[in-house]
C-alpha cells in the first residue's frame, strides 16, 4: 500500500490528485493536510512513502511546510504541485531537499504521477545504495587485504579492519591520529616512493617493510593510486601482509614483468571502454538531434513543400542510422553472449552482394564514386545464411563507401580460389574450394600500426574527439565474427594512409551447382517493390490493431489505411475481446507486452474461442528482438513476428501474404 502525505488547502485539487494517483497505484491511503493542526499531527505519524505539498497555502507557504518536513522525515521524498510559484522558489526547493517540481494544470496531472513514481524510485535507490555500502563495508572487512584511502599528505581517511590489522592498530581513530608516512622505512625509501607516486600517479607491486605500531617489522606489498574527486586527491591503496612467503619474493619478481602488462592491458581496455562510451553517445545523439530538429520545424507547418521532403527524408535517413547503430550494439552483445545464430541453406552469394549493392547505392552515387563490379562465372553455391553474408557485405561496402573520397573508386571481385587447407574451420572439415569477395577501394588507407588492430571490438584509427568519420568501431568485429561463423576467414590490406584499402573474405564452397545467368537473377529488393505501389492491395481487409501506445496505434492505422484497409484499434486486451463481439476482423495486429493483460493472454483467448474467430491470421509486433521471445510469440498462436521498428510495406505484404492477396 502506497501512503501518500497530500498537503493542499484545496478539497478539488485534493480530489483530482488522488483519481490520478489512484490509475498508477491502486492500493493507496492518504492523509489529507489542510490546515496547520493537521500537519502538526502528520508529523507525528512518520509513516508516509510520500508527501506531496502545495506551496500557497492558507496558513504557511511551501518552503517553510519543506524545511519542516525533511527536518523530520529527512527520507521522505516530497514532490511540490502548486501554480503559484515562482522559478526562484523552485530552485530554494530543490537545494532544500525537493524531489520534483510539477506546475498546477489540467494536463499536468499525468506528470504529477510521473514525478511521483520517480521520487519513489528515487528514494528506493538511496535506500538500496545505503545498504549497499554498509554491505560493501562489511566485504571489505572480510577480506584479507587492506584496503585504505588517506590525502596525499598520510591522513588515513578510511579503512578495513585488515588493514588496521596490518598496521597493528586497535580502531581507525588511532590510525587517524598517525602518519601513514611514519610507518613506512626506511626512510630514503620512503621519500622516493612519495615522488614516484606523485609523479606518475599510481605505484603498482611495490614490495617493502612496514613497522608496525608496536615496532614490530613486517615485509608487505601494496599498490597506490592518485584518485581525484573534484577538487580533491586521494590515495587510494590495497595492502597485503607477505611476511610468512617472503621468501618467495625472489620468484615472485620473474612474474612483474608479466603483472606491469596485464595493468597495460587493463588500463588500455578501460580507456578503449571509455572512448566507445563517449563515442557511442555521440552517435547516438548526432541522428537524434537531426530527428528531433526537423520534427520540430515540420510540426511548425510553416514549411513549403521542399523543406518538408528535405526534413522526411533527413528524418527517415538518421533513424535508419540510429536503428543500424542498435542492431550492431545487439549484435555485439549476441556474439559475446554466443548466442548469434546461423539460418543455414544453401546460398547464391552473386545475389546476396548484388542485392546489397542495389540497397547501398544511394550512398555511391551521393559521393559519385565509380563502382566496378566482377563476378566470376565459375563458383559454386556456399552454405550460410543470406541475411549474415548480406550483413558482411554491407558492413564492408559502408566502410569502403565511408573512407573512399568524392569522385573515388570502388572494385567488388568475387571469384573461386583454391587453398590446401588440413584444418578444421567451424563447421566445416578441410574446405580447398573458397567463394573470395575482395573489396578495394582508393581511399585513405590503414596505417600499419592500426592493421593488425582492424577487426578488434571498439577498436577505430582514430577516436579523438576531431575524427572525420562517425561508426561505434564494431562493424568489422561483427564482419570477422560473421566470417569465422560460416568457417571462413577475412583480412585486410593496405599499403599505408592515403593508399587505399582491400577486404578479403573466403568462404567454403559446398556444391557443384554453379550459378545461374546473371538475367536470370533476381534482386528480392527490387521485387518486394511492387507492394508499395499497388494501394489497394489492402482494399476491404477488416482489421483489428491492439496496442496501448498511442503513437503506435496511429502509425499503424495510417499505413494501413493507405492500402485500402477498414482499421480499428484499441488500447488494452479488454477493449479487443470487448470489440470483437461487434467486429470480426480479418487480420489481427496486436502488441504484446501491454499494461495489465499482454498479447499472449489475447491470442490464447482468441484461440479457444469455438467459432471462426479462432482461426484468424494474428501478426504480433513487439520492440523485444530476443530469439527467446520470438519462439514464444509463434509457439503461443501468432502466425507471425515482427519486431520494432518495421517497414511498413513489410507489414503490407505480410498482410497480403497472411490473406492470400499476394
Amino acid at each position: 500500500m502506497l501512503k501518500v502525505l497530500l498537503i493542499d488547502d484545496n478539497p478539488d485539487i485534493r480530489t483530482l490528485v488522488i483519481r490520478f494517483l489512484k490509475r498508477e497505484f491502486i492500493d493507496l491511503e492518504v492523509k489529507h493536510v489542510i490546515d496547520a493542526p493537521s500537519f502538526a499531527q502528520a508529523l507525528t505519524l512518520n509513516n508516509f512513502d510520500i508527501g506531496i505539498i502545495d506551496y500557497q497555502l492558507c496558513w504557511s507557504d511551501g518552503l517553510t511546510i519543506l524545511s519542516e518536513l525533511k527536518g523530520t522525515f529527512p527520507e521522505l521524498p516530497v514532490v511540490m504541485f502548486t501554480n503559484s510559484a515562482t522559478q526562484e522558489v523552485a530552485i530554494e526547493a530543490m537545494k532544500a531537499g525537493l524531489d520534483d517540481y510539477v506546475v498546477k494544470s489540467s494536463n499536468h496531472y499525468i506528470r504529477l504521477v510521473a514525478a511521483v513514481k520517480n521520487a519513489l524510485e528515487g528514494a528506493d535507490y538511496k535506500q538500496k545504495s545505503a545498504c549497499l555500502e554498509i554491505r560493501l563495508q562489511s566485504l571489505l572487512n572480510r577480506l584479507n587485504v587492506g584496503v585504505f584511502r588517506s590525502t596525499l599528505a598520510g591522513k588515513l581517511l578510511e579503512a578495513n579492519s585488515t588493514f588496521l590489522d596490518i598496521l597493528g592498530v586497535e580502531n581507525i581513530s588511532q590510525a587517524q591520529s598517525l602518519n601513514l608516512h611514519d610507518f613506512f622505512s626506511p626512510l630514503p625509501e620512503r621519500r622516493q616512493l612519495l615522488e614516484e607516486l606523485q609523479q606518475q600517479g599510481h605505484i603498482y607491486g611495490q614490495e617493502t617493510q612496514l613497522q608496525q605500531v608496536n615496532g614490530n617489522m613486517i615485509w608487505v606489498r601494496w599498490n597506490k593510486i592518485i584518485t581525484q574527486e573534484g577538487q580533491e586527491m586521494f590515495v587510494d591503496g590495497l595492502v597485503e601482509n607477505i611476511s610468512d612467503v617472503y621468501d618467495e619474493l625472489r620468484l615472485r619478481k620473474q612474474l612483474e614483468n608479466a603483472q606491469q602488462q596485464t595493468t597495460i592491458q587493463l588500463a588500455q581496455v578501460n580507456r578503449l571502454k571509455d572512448e566507445f562510451l563517449t563515442t557511442l553517445s555521440h552517435e547516438l545523439r548526432t541522428p537524434l538531434n537531426a530527428i528531433l530538429g526537423w520534427s520540430n520545424i515540420l510540426r511548425t507547418k510553416l514549411v513549403d513543400t521542399g523543406t518538408l521532403a528535405r526534413g522526411v527524408d533527413a528524418i527517415f535517413r538518421n533513424a535508419k542510422q540510429q536503428l543500424h547503430l542498435v542492431e550492431d550494439l545487439l549484435d555485439t552483445s549476441r556474439i559475446i553472449k554466443g548466442n548469434l545464430k546461423l539460418n543455414i541453406r544453401n546460398i547464391d552469394l552473386r545475389t546476396v552482394i548484388s542485392s546489397t549493392i542495389e540497397v547501398i547505392n544511394p550512398a555511391i552515387e551521393a559521393k559519385n564514386i565509380n563502382i566496378d563490379v566482377k563476378f566470376d562465372s565459375n563458383i559454386d553455391f556456399i552454405f550460410g545464411d543470406s541475411d549474415r553474408l548480406q550483413q558482411i557485405v554491407w558492413n564492408l561496402l559502408s566502410n569502403a563507401i565511408k573512407f573512399t573520397p568524392y569522385g573515388g573508386r570502388i572494385q567488388v571481385n568475387l571469384s573461386r580460389v583454391e587453398i590446401t587447407n588440413k584444418e578444421k574451420k567451424g563447421l566445416f572439415l578441410c574446405p580447398t574450394k573458397y567463394a573470395q569477395l575482395k573489396i578495394s577501394d582508393n581511399g585513405m588507407g590503414i596505417n600499419k600500426d592500426f592493421l593488425p588492430h582492424i577487426f578488434d571490438r571498439f577498436m577505430q584509427a582514430d577516436g579523438s574527439s576531431t575524427r572525420s568519420y562517425g561508426g561505434l568501431g564494431l562493424g568489422l568485429a561483427i564482419v570477422r565474427y560473421l566470417v569465422e561463423l560460416h568457417g571462413g576467414k577475412v583480412w585486410a590490406e593496405s599499403l599505408g594512409e592515403k593508399q587505399g584499402a582491400t577486404f578479403i573474405v573466403q568462404i567454403p564452397l559446398i556444391s557443384k551447382q554453379k550459378f545461374a545467368d546473371r538475367s536470370t537473377l533476381i534482386n528480392p529488393i527490387i521485387a518486394n517493390q511492387g507492394i508499395i505501389e499497388n494501394t489497394s492491395i489492402l482494399q476491404g481487409l477488416r482489421i483489428l490493431v491492439v496496442d496501448d501506445e498511442a503513437d503506435s496505434r496511429d502509425l499503424l492505422t495510417s499505413i494501413l489505411t493507405i492500402y485500402g484497409a477498414n482499421v480499428i484499434t484499441v488500447s488494452s486486451v479488454a477493449e479487443a475481446i470487448e470489440t470483437l463481439n461487434s467486429f470480426i476482423p480479418n487480420v489481427l495486429l496486436s502488441d504484446i507486452y501491454m499494461p495489465e493483460v499482454d498479447g499472449y493472454h489475447l491470442i490464447q483467448q482468441i484461440r479457444r474461442l469455438n467459432n471462426d474467430l479462432s482461426k484468424i491470421p494474428a501478426i504480433a509486433i513487439s520492440a523485444y528482438t530476443h530469439e527467446v521471445e520470438e519462439k514464444k510469440i509463434l509457439n503461443s498462436g501468432f502466425q507471425v513476428y515482427m519486431p520494432k521498428p518495421f517497414v511498413p510495406d513489410a507489414l503490407v505484404g505480410t498482410i497480403a501474404k497472411l490473406t492470400g492477396r499476394e
